[in-house]
């Protein structure tokens, strides 16, 4: 996976690994400017959020208020 991503910088164009970059900009970041990262990039966006849990201690009907929920099986997921 290393080599994949050094690989996939260079063809980008990038001069090493760039989440050093993001990681000092990130903590030069004030709350006012995730906050405008938020309203910019993700805010009204579809979002995928799973849930893994037993579904009788999961009150479905108020999930379901935030959008539409697949129940998936564990063969679904994990690929023997």
């Amino acid at each position: 996976g290393v080599i994949g991503a050094a690989r996939g910088w260079e063809r980008l164009g990038l001069d090493g690994d760039p989440r050093e970059g993001r990681f000092e900009e990130i903590q030069q970041a004030a709350f006012e400017d995730l906050l405008t990262f938020q309203r910019t990039r993700i805010k009204g966006k579809p979002k995928l959020i799973s849930i893994v849990g037993d579904k009788s201690k999961i009150d479905m009907e108020s999930l379901a208020q935030y959008g539409k929920i697949i129940d998936v099986t564990l063969d679904q997921i994990f690929v023997k």
